[in-house]
């Protein structure tokens, strides 16, 4: 071993080459984290030719650096790359983590930024304030509505929103962003939903997707393309035209007497409807019905039981003057039965149903038209709360 050499010195490893000592070669990693390097030094101790791993740590604070012989081993080559490749492998991954903490920092510029272009806007259309609203826009900025309506520069928007706050006065803005991805430095994507109130009754809420560019450091709106989010109608929500039917209803004639109640379900999105058909007083038929939507269909669908066992249904068309049911029964016999039926709503308290094209198995039968009108409210005893 060459006696000039001490193993178990300290040095700089940032020092020139030149007054380093001889044979070792090294590397290390800078810029404003700890830094690792591996030595590799040949030695001839006792004659037996060894390999050293050394192991040098640098402080972020400091280039100062130590020097500490990790082992001294008799091993051989495949051991000291597998080394080498682990503290290479390391450093490349301290070097991405910080690459990937800046870029984390600087996305997180960026959503505030924009961020705060979209709670400015909220507050201008809340205030009805058509200027503000018109200058988060670029000059030649765009808006595309859920109808696919262009509104293109300050002229067109600014036409646009003054027309919207004189139609809906007080309109109320309100957001939700899921999402905002940065492209380059001077572009954002914006993705989210915006919900719009009118009073109480008017309400929309529209899926929308803008793009945002910085120009003389600040965020404007280049582009707004707004999508239909309207809530899928649930199966009451279609039902509602049938409304009018809820409630108590009686038809008599000299032959038959027919009471019809229809309320809605617990979810209301059935509408349940009992017959009760007598004559003298006598039961003649009961029958349960339920009105549905149909979403395989699309349309109204009534499915009816009678206790004798017999069972129907029908589907449901609107037309002008009411509804048209094309009804299917089976019979208690098997045999199988077809009519027309036309709902038609007179007033509040009286409907018409007809029946027409009439077959019962290779039977007709006769068609029939009557007013089904709405059973007076019951008589309460004196003294009795009549229960809401």
């Amino acid at each position: 071993m060459d006696p000039s050499i001490d193993k178990n010195q300290h040095f700089n490893p940032f020092a020139s080459p030149l007054s380093r000592p001889a044979g070792r070669v090294g590397s290390w990693v800078r810029g404003g984290m700890p830094a690792i390097g591996v030595l590799f030094r040949k030695m001839q101790l006792k004659g037996v030719r060894r390999r050293a791993l050394f192991l040098i740590t640098i402080s972020r604070s400091s280039h100062d650096s130590s020097f500490d012989r990790l082992f001294l081993l008799e091993e051989p080559p495949l051991m000291l790359r597998l080394a080498f490749r682990v503290s290479v492998l390391f450093v490349a991954l301290m070097g991405a983590a910080v690459g990937s903490s800046s870029s984390a920092r600087a996305q997180d510029d960026i959503v505030s930024e924009v961020a705060s272009v979209e709670e400015s806007l909220t507050a201008a259309f809340n205030a009805a304030d058509v200027d503000a609203v018109v200058n988060a826009f670029l000059a030649d900025g765009e808006l595309i509505d859920e109808s696919g309506l262009l509104y293109r520069g300050h002229d067109e928007l600014k036409d646009l929103f003054s027309q919207y706050f004189a139609k809906f006065p007080g309109a109320k803005l309100s957001l939700q962003i899921d999402s905002i991805r940065k492209i380059g430095d001077q572009v954002a994507i914006e993705e989210g939903t915006r919900f719009l109130a009118a009073g109480d009754s008017a309400f929309a809420q529209v899926r929308y997707i803008a793009t945002l560019s910085k120009k003389d450091g600040k965020w404007k709106l280049a582009s707004i393309r707004e999508f239909d989010d309207q809530p899928a109608p649930t199966s009451g929500d279609r039902l509602q035209t049938l409304a009018w039917l809820v409630g108590d209803w009686i038809s008599e004639s000299s032959e038959l007497a027919v009471r019809i109640s229809y309320r809605w379900d617990e979810d209301k999105n059935f509408l349940v409807g009992k017959f009760l058909a007598t004559r003298g007083g006598q039961v003649v038929l009961k029958t349960e019905q339920r009105i549905g939507w149909d979403p395989l269909t699309g349309k109204i669908r009534s499915w009816m039981f009678d206790s004798d066992g017999g069972f129907g249904g029908g589907l449901w068309t609107p037309t002008q003057e009411g509804w048209v049911i094309k009804s299917e029964s089976t019979q208690t016999d098997g045999s199988i039965g077809f009519a027309t039926v036309y709902y038609r709503q007179l007033d509040q308290d009286r409907y018409q149903m007809i029946g027409t094209d009439r077959l019962i198995g290779d039977e007709t039968a006769e068609d029939f038209d009557v007013t089904v009108t709405r059973a007076p409210p019951k008589p309460t005893r004196p003294g009795t709360a009549t229960k809401e």
